[in-house]
């Protein structure tokens, strides 16, 4: 079977939380869970394109957005956040149990904004 899932990560200069994010993300590759990692990117200014490849996630400009991706399953998570461990293991359980809503996947803030804040968890939904 082929992995499941797209990480989709919406950026604008996130160097300063990229590698935090991609490592974090380790354990969805070790499960089998992660096709492919995308950036979609506002025009980011800092090493955030640099990390990105070096890390061999693609990146796509914002006007393409989710349609790059071409996993069953969607992974979105937002800037300044990381999952928290134990993360894939839920994704697993999540996908294989035939559920067909979404998860929320906790996540830390990397910084104190009151936007970050707010929504710090991933989703994982199916896609239409």
């Amino acid at each position: 079977m082929r992995a499941p899932v797209s990480v989709v990560i919406p950026t604008l200069n996130a160097a300063r939380w990229l590698p935090l994010q991609l490592a974090a993300l380790a354990e969805g590759l070790q499960a089998g869970l992660i096709r492919e990692v995308i950036l979609v990117d506002g025009g980011s200014e800092d090493a955030t394109l640099a990390i990105a490849d070096q890390a061999g996630a693609e990146v796509v400009a914002a006007s393409v957005g989710l349609g790059a991706a071409s996993g069953e399953w969607l992974l979105v998570g937002r800037a300044a956040t990381v999952p928290e461990p134990g993360w894939a293991d839920k994704a697993l359980h999540h996908i294989e149990g035939g559920a067909v809503g979404r998860l929320r996947i906790k996540a830390r803030a990397m910084r104190r904004c009151w936007r970050v804040w707010q929504a710090t968890a991933w989703r994982l939904q199916r896609r239409a």
